[in-house]
């Protein structure tokens, strides 16, 4: 594999993991990474002086410190946003045979049991909202049956 061929796929990777960070931390976050990448300008620079050893160790532990922990918050994201969908789901499910919204959530009719703490739901009145977070409360999608069929999101 040539250098520009690895340190295309790596920004390229860089930059699905700084939008990726957008749903899981926060947009300050998000920019933050989007910034770091533009620290690929050195390695790039390296090459053109013929420190090619040098770029690639320096584009590899900046991939490595921007990439992996955001692909694992996308892994976690898939399965919490879909547990969250689920206990919609379930909630209105449960007003059809019961008349009202249920009072909580039990742990046990969500497929991973540990995304429990990562799914607020509240319950007030006849009304309904389940929020998810993936690395910080402040940064969250929620649903609220009052406000439509639809989630929203709150980015800090």
């Amino acid at each position: 594999m040539t250098t520009t061929v690895m340190f295309v796929l790596l920004i390229l990777l860089e930059v699905i993991a700084a939008s990726i960070a957008f749903e899981t931390d926060s947009e300050i976050a998000s920019r933050f990474y989007l910034y770091l990448i533009l620290l690929n300008a050195i390695p790039i620079y390296l090459i053109s002086i013929s420190r090619k050893r040098l770029a690639v160790t320096i584009a590899m532990i900046l991939a490595l410190w921007i990439v992996p922990k955001r692909m694992y918050g996308a892994f976690v994201f898939y399965r919490v946003s879909e547990e969250s969908a689920n206990v919609v789901n379930y909630c209105y499910s449960y007003k059809i045979k019961n008349g009202n919204f249920p009072e909580r959530i039990d742990e046990n009719l969500l497929t991973y049991p540990e995304s429990v703490k990562r799914i607020p739901y509240k319950k007030v009145g006849d009304n309904f909202s389940v929020s998810y977070f993936i690395n910080t409360r402040t940064t969250s999608h929620y649903y609220i049956h009052n406000v439509g069929p639809k989630w929203n999101y709150y980015p800090d």
